[in-house]
Parts: structure tokens; sequence; C-alpha cells
């Protein structure tokens, strides 16, 4: 329990930081305003805005049945499990998204084996969320423009390095949520034939991994993805896959003249 709540903690803690570094760079800053969308450049593949759908509704339907589990004597937390038709309703829809998360982690392993095979075996080239010295480079100097020691922010490829993050928090806590998940809710098929401190380690384990995950995509990602004032931003991209030309130039510059302004 220790390990998992320090490093939850630890984490939480270094990207609360990272947030607040952005937010005191806007303070006494007028917020961009909004800029004509113009020509969209198309982002996001539909496999991969598939993917992105299953995980938002396993994770919404998980978060609101298991929070619950987590803070009994909330009264508001309690009404939802009432509005559900009660434990037996929440418990099922639970177990239903449960199994949506796993089945959205198997596919995109089938997904990145497929793009690993296109790209004939070349890892850098079928996945380039893989973390690269350049993604150092462009966190100091971030960090150096929201300090205040650079007159511009740093441009990125076509995965910056917030991204990455982002990535890695599902791609690390997806395969803990579901095989202590699993465990919890198999204790007698699955339990028998672990040691007898598995139990109690699969219920630390979903417990602590679940409330990082949250205050992860609370703090961090939609405050990056949604929150955060910025010219060009379209808030439809998650659903369509296009960004504006606009976004694309200015947040994914080197990819700009690596393509030569040719999405």
């Amino acid at each position: 329990s220790i390990v998992f709540a320090g490093i939850g903690t630890f984490v939480v803690l270094l990207l609360s930081a990272a947030v607040a570094l952005d937010a005191a760079r806007r303070i006494g800053r007028p917020a961009p305003l909004p800029a004509a969308l113009g020509p969209l450049v198309p982002r996001l593949s539909l496999a991969q805005r598939l993917q992105h759908f299953a995980l938002v509704a396993a994770f919404v339907v998980l978060v609101v049945t298991g929070l619950p589990l987590r803070f009994p004597e909330s009264e508001a937390l309690a009404s939802l499990y009432l509005a559900m038709g009660g434990l037996r309703g929440a418990r099922a829809a639970h177990h239903g998204a449960g199994a949506l998360l796993a089945a959205a982690g198997l596919a995109h392993a089938v997904y990145a084996l497929v793009l690993l095979a296109r790209a004939r075996l070349d890892v850098r080239c079928a996945w380039p969320m893989l973390p690269a010295r350049q993604d150092v480079r462009d966190a100091r100097a971030l960090t150096g423009y929201q300090l205040g020691l650079r007159p511009e922010p740093p441009t990125f490829d076509r995965h910056t390095f917030r991204s990455k993050i982002h990535y890695f928090a599902v791609a690390f806590g997806l395969p803990v949520m579901v095989a202590s998940g699993f465990v919890l809710g198999f204790p007698v098929a699955i339990g028998n034939h672990l040691p007898d401190v598995a139990i109690g380690m699969a219920h630390l384990a979903h417990r602590d991994e679940a409330l990082a995950a949250i205050a992860i995509v609370v703090v961090w990602h939609l405050y990056l993805v949604h929150v955060a004032p910025r010219p060009h931003h379209r808030f439809l991209t998650w659903i369509d896959g296009r960004i504006t030309r606009g976004r694309w130039l200015a947040e994914h510059g080197r990819e700009a003249a690596r393509t030569k302004e040719t999405p």
C-alpha cells in the first residue's frame, strides 16, 4: 500500500506542479482570443478515436460506480448507487465497464502490433509515442518558458512529451487495474490459486491506482487538453480527430517543418 500510494502521490504532485507553472505563466495575461477555425488537419484516425471512446466510457462508469465504495460516508455518492438500482446494479455496471476497459487494452495491444508489422519491425517508426532524448529537451525548454527564462514556448513534433506522459500513465495503470479487478471480481476462482495476501494486495492496488488515475485525468489531462486557454483550440478534436491548421503549426512546428507543412 505504501509503495502504490507513494508512487501515486509523487506522480500527482509532479503533474500538479507542472499545471501550477503553466497557470502561473498565464496569470495577468489575457487569454488568447478564439481564432477563426480555418482549414482543419486530420490528427486522429478512426481506430484511435474508437479506442479513446471506449477508454473514456469505461473510465467514467468505473469512477461513478467505484468512488461510492471508496467513500461510503458521502451521501452524494451514495445517491448515485440508488440511481443505478442499488449495489447490484452498480456492481454489474462496474464489472461491465471493467470488461470494456480490458477489451480496450487488448485492442490497443493488437493495434500496436499491427503498426509494428506495417513498419517492418521498425519500432521508432511504428511507435512514435516512445520516449526520446528530445522529450527531455522539450520539457526543459517548456519549463524555462514557464519560469520566464525563454521568450517563446518550444514547438514540438507530432507527439509532445506531455502527450507521452498521458499515454504511459494509461499504459502502466491499465494492466494494474485490470489484473487487480479480475482478482477482486473472482476471489474464489482466482484467489485459490494465489498466495493468501493476493486479495489484500489486489484491493490496495486497485484502490490506490484508481485514485491516482482520477487525479491525473482531472488535474493534468483535462486541464492541458480542454481548460488551458490557447489560440486555435477546437473542442471537437477528440470526436472527429481534426485540429485547426493554426494549432498544428503553432504547437507542432517541428512536424510541420519535417513534412514541409503538409499534414
